[in-house]
């Protein structure tokens, strides 16, 4: 299998996991505000840098769970019930409440700033080890090297790619934030039921 697929998969694995808006994303929709372009840029790329290597540890575990096939497949059956009942949870959870203002911070230490607050980010490591367990469980990717390092440099280009979004159209998402805060749970409940169907089907289909 060409490693390109690999690229390919932890680009949009890593994607759809920082769309919604978050800790970084919404971090660097501040520091843009406060600081101007070139500090979000920076804080933008600490935040890449963290994720590749988020991404690394988690495909190096991955590919240790690969070794034994019925933790896979017993791994692919809990993620139907664990997406069901995410699904529905957040369905029926009330409207989230506005989020919070994050703080600005300078240009010079915005890099760094964007590479503690990734590391802060203590959910990314399962979402990366889950995303890669599936993609190499239904053979997205390979445990060799090359799909390792492809999957690494595609995490940190989803990064690149979200958080520069968030940035670039920061204005509009200052002015739409109460909007997604109060449709957050709404928008996350039919994820995880899309999620619980594709997974399903995988299984069944």
């Amino acid at each position: 299998m060409n490693p390109i697929y690999a690229l390919i998969y932890g680009f949009v694995a890593t994607a759809l996991g920082l769309a919604l808006p978050g800790m970084l994303n919404m971090t660097a929709v501040r520091i843009r505000l406060q600081r101007g372009h070139m500090a979000a840029k920076q804080f933008v790329f600490g935040t890449a840098f963290t994720t590749s290597m988020q991404a690394f540890i988690a495909i190096v575990f991955a590919n240790v769970l690969m070794s034994k096939p019925s933790i896979i497949e017993g791994f692919r059956l809990i993620a139907v019930g664990v997406f069901l009942i995410l699904g529905i949870y957040f369905l029926l959870k009330n409207s989230a409440t506005p989020m919070a203002e994050a703080k600005p911070t300078s240009k010079r230490r915005a890099f760094f700033s964007g590479v503690f607050l990734g590391f802060m980010n203590f959910l990314s490591i399962p979402y990366l080890l889950a995303a890669g367990t599936w993609g190499l469980a239904n053979h997205y990717m390979e445990p060799t090297w090359p799909h390792r390092f492809m999957f690494m440099g595609g995490a940190a280009l989803g990064s690149l790619v979200i958080n520069f979004g968030y940035v670039k159209s920061a204005t509009w998402v200052e002015r739409k934030i109460n909007f997604i805060a109060r449709n957050i749970n709404r928008i996350l409940g039919i994820f995880f039921l899309v999620l619980t169907v594709w997974q399903a089907w995988v299984i069944w289909g």
